[in-house]
């Protein structure tokens, strides 16, 4: 849905696709008020956090963390403890989401760092 986003010229394709539908991922639109928590589909209230999964402290070692000891990048602040969703980075809205050519165009490197590189979207 991307493509159609491409083709159209419009994010709203991407938007309303069916994978932003509660029975696959849950909805794009987020509430601010709640952290942007995943509230409905397969995804909602999925939690990040070591106990969830019966992770102790002493296991945590060898587990990825962020500052508030949840399983995510260590670069990531979100505090929330469910997984979320937000369209929104330092203040850049997604707008132009890559398309299906694009994507494949990725997929031909065969050096991992061009790859890595490239892969961080149009």
């Amino acid at each position: 849905d991307a493509q159609a986003a491409s083709e159209s010229g419009s994010i709203k394709s991407w938007y309303d696709s069916e994978i932003f539908d509660k029975s696959f991922f849950g909805s794009v639109a987020t509430d601010a008020t709640n952290g942007h928590v995943v509230e409905e589909g397969r995804w909602a209230y999925v939690p990040v956090n070591m106990a969830a999964y019966g992770i102790n402290g002493s296991q945590a070692a060898g587990n990825v963390l962020n500052a508030y000891g949840h399983l995510r990048a260590p670069w990531n602040t979100n505090s929330a403890s469910f997984l979320t969703r937000h369209n929104q980075t330092s203040g850049y809205t997604q707008s132009s989401p890559p398309s299906c050519e694009w994507h494949y165009e990725q997929l031909q490197f065969t050096d991992w760092a061009l790859f890595g590189r490239e892969i961080q979207y149009e």
